[in-house]
């Protein structure tokens, strides 16, 4: 989740634009998608056993 926090954060607030772009190449986006996908569904299994 924290990569996902710093993406959002350097997504709305970019000093230099291409910094972000730098960082946050295709593959990286893919790896923060991929691991988001994987927390929700942690949570909504958590959330189903409780």
């Amino acid at each position: 989740m924290s990569l996902l926090d710093e993406a959002f954060m350097d997504s709305r607030y970019p000093e230099d634009i291409t910094l972000f772009e730098d960082e946050f190449n295709i593959e990286v986006c893919k790896e923060i998608f991929t691991e988001t996908k994987e927390t929700i569904k942690c949570l909504e299994n958590s959330l189903v056993k409780n």
